[in-house]
């Protein structure tokens, strides 16, 4: 574990992924500022709706940049010369196998979101709708417990089963059957690999917004669209302070799935 541990550190400061992966960064933050902003002139349903979204968007731009990454990675180490628009090119095909893993997962947040609503809509009828309000009172904390163990499966998938599409191709649900039926089979050691994973990005992602958060003390007064252009500059090396962490996510779960392949092989 040492080995891998340190070759998927080491990885990840190549100048030239770095680069890619903070612009891939840079846009996902900007669909995170642009739903925040709707959602601070929101209030309730729409309001949490807005705040979940742009989650559920960045899970499939991530499964994209996992896959370009785990393959660049892996080119690295088979000593291939490449690049990364070289890659992404080479990949499209892969990108659109990765459409079939996020899909299901925004369609799930849909439908949770559908029934959210139509709680909404129902607890403020004139005649039962106190009554529905509160007899059904555990249906928003049900569906938002659901929408974070969506979000959960998520970040599994993006460890576990991006490297197996980046590095084979995309073989159809046998490639999901096989690595829920590895997870189950084992699942202290892959729960135990992925907690590695995610120590590095949540330790850097704890401290680049609690960094925002007090910078925004610091922020002059201004209008909200100059407001706007205040984060969108703060992005800039929030991204290029975070890529590093999401480069070792993805270079250590391909570490992970070359081991569990070498030892079933």
């Amino acid at each position: 574990m040492k080995e891998p541990f340190n070759r998927a550190l080491k990885q990840s400061f190549c100048w030239s992924k770095w680069i890619g992966c903070s612009v891939s960064i840079v846009v996902i933050g900007l669909i995170f500022l642009f739903f925040g902003t709707l959602a601070a002139s929101s209030a309730g349903w729409l309001k949490a709706t807005l705040g979940l979204l742009p989650l559920f968007l960045s899970v499939g731009l991530f499964c994209s940049l996992g896959v370009i990454l785990v393959k660049l990675y892996d080119d690295e180490l088979q000593r291939k010369k490449s690049t990364l628009l070289s890659v992404a090119k080479d990949s499209l095909q892969l990108l659109l196998g990765t459409s079939y893993i996020t899909i299901p997962l925004f369609v799930l947040f849909i439908v949770l979101w559908i029934f959210l609503g139509l709680y909404q809509l129902l607890s403020y009828t004139p005649l039962f709708g106190s009554f529905i309000g509160v007899t059904l009172s555990f249906v928003p904390f049900l569906i938002y417990v659901a929408l974070f163990l969506i979000l959960a499966i998520s970040v599994i998938t993006l460890f576990y089963l991006v490297p197996p599409v980046a590095i084979n191709g995309w073989e159809g649900r046998e490639i999901i059957k096989q690595k829920l039926t590895e997870i189950l089979v084992d699942p202290f050691n892959h729960g135990k690999y992925l907690l590695i994973a995610l120590i590095p990005p949540t330790i850097s992602l704890f401290i680049l917004l609690w960094s925002a958060r007090m910078a925004k003390l610091h922020f002059k007064e201004v209008e909200i669209d100059l407001f706007a252009v205040q984060w969108v500059i703060v992005l800039i090396p929030f991204a290029a302070l975070l890529a590093p962490s999401v480069l070792f996510f993805f270079n250590f779960a391909h570490e992970i799935y070359s081991r569990n392949r070498g030892k079933s092989s």
